[in-house]
């Protein structure tokens, strides 16, 4: 999906010094509805084009429809019952409501479609492998939303998308590695598609100009925001290598293909490209087991969910009140996040009750102290430090559970070594 407003467009240009063009916080002036018949001409102008920039074959025709914003909405609740994934959303807002990462009270779903009415331009459906177009979407922009969207259409038919989802879809550190390789490939697509028309003088990358600025993901609280904008802004930096500036070179397809069979597998190697591109330094992430936790819990308790948080998210809840979009790549973590090995958490209900236990793995015990230095201690958060692990229980339980709790994540929780870099 891309959506219609949005800075990281211009400061993946800026970046790259492909343009020289300053982001601006103005949007794109009225344009008439986009019809079915634009679309369809659109699909049979961009098509050949993305082909040949991704260096792959188009294996069928990608039908394209115009929707208006409530068969968008439509379209994701589909999605999300697809995979199960209302039922997680709210296992997610009990855990990040018991870690302090969203207020309370805060339904998850309905600001993340609050976002998708306000932002979305198009979106491609990997069952009916078909492209979308919203009827609202300026019709300047409708050209380079095309070609992102159809670059998904591409990969999927060549890596299959959906496939890739399901395997991370209890790991959504992973999850968003992922994203961060579909979105980054298209947005490094649309990138290379507008410079080449910019060239030929189509002027594309002046009807771009009005992508900048994106008032309704701002609404969004950090840990919401950093998940949904960052595959867009850290997806080509990462796919780069961290140096935007390769994109002067053209569109690295032979790379890409290379990422699609053995990807990034963790937010961390993302917000750091060294520590996937570089042999020496790759580093993936351990696995975390933690024991089974009924009976220091309770034996009324019963697992509801269990998750992987990742750097990404473990930077918010290490730093409260971060930026609400950052602005520079070192802004995406901080300091106690990094260092980050491994991590799983485990949400534990009786009756309406819910309470989160989190293991976290950390390269050295230095990176562990550091973490749990600024971590908060109240009465709904507590954590114990261990060497190179941090260990949280949050959530409503009675004083002596918690610290039994903790003691037992101590003596059991264990970090398995991590997997080689098979590159």
């Amino acid at each position: 999906m891309l959506f219609r407003h949005s800075r990281r467009v211009w400061l993946l240009l800026a970046l790259s010094g492909l343009a020289g063009v300053v982001a601006s916080t103005t949007t794109a002036k009225a344009d008439p509805r986009v019809s079915q018949g634009l679309a369809q001409g659109l699909v049979a102008d961009v098509a050949a084009e993305v082909a040949r920039i991704r260096s792959l074959e188009f294996k069928a025709d990608v039908p394209v429809t115009v929707v208006d914003d409530d068969e968008a909405e439509r379209h994701v609740l589909e999605r999300l019952e697809r995979f199960d994934y209302e039922e997680r959303l709210v296992a997610l807002q009990a855990v990040y409501e018991r870690l302090g990462l969203i207020p309370q009270g805060t339904d998850v779903l309905e600001v993340v479609l609050a976002a998708i009415r306000e932002q979305a331009g198009g979106f491609y459906d990997p069952p009916t492998r078909s492209f979308f177009l919203l009827d609202d979407i300026p019709i300047s922009l409708a050209e380079a939303v095309t070609a992102h969207e159809l670059t998904h259409a591409l990969e999927d038919q060549h890596f299959d998308l959906d496939g890739r989802i399901e395997r991370s879809i209890e790991d959504d550190d992973l999850l968003f590695a992922h994203s961060a390789v579909h979105e980054g490939s298209a947005m490094l697509l649309m990138t290379t598609f507008a410079v080449e028309r910019m060239v030929r003088g189509r002027g594309l990358l002046d009807d771009m100009q009005s992508l900048a600025g994106s008032p309704g993901l701002d609404l969004l609280p950090p840990v919401l925001l950093r998940q949904f904008v960052g595959p867009y802004v850290l997806g080509p930096s990462f796919l780069l290598g961290g140096d935007l500036l390769q994109l002067a070179e053209g569109y690295p397809a032979r790379r890409i293909d290379g990422v699609y069979r053995d990807g990034p597998r963790s937010s961390e190697q993302v917000l750091h490209p060294e520590k996937y591109w570089d042999a020496e330094q790759w580093d993936a992430p351990l696995p975390v087991a933690l024991p089974e936790l009924g009976e220091s819990l309770g034996r009324s308790w019963s697992r509801v969910a269990v998750g992987t948080l990742g750097e990404l998210t473990l930077a918010v809840l290490a730093e409260p009140t971060p930026a609400e979009q950052p602005s520079s790549a070192d802004e995406w973590t901080n300091a106690a996040a990094a260092g980050w090995g491994g991590d799983r958490w485990e949400l534990w209900g009786r009756g309406a009750r819910r309470v989160v236990v989190l293991a976290t793995c950390w390269d050295t015990p230095a990176d562990a102290r550091e973490f749990s230095e600024v971590l908060p201690a109240n009465g709904t958060l507590q954590w114990r430090h261990s060497e190179g692990a941090v260990y949280v229980v949050a959530g409503k339980l009675g004083a002596k559970r918690v610290a039994r709790t903790l003691e037992f994540l101590d003596s059991s929780a264990t970090c398995a070594a991590a997997a080689e870099s098979i590159q």
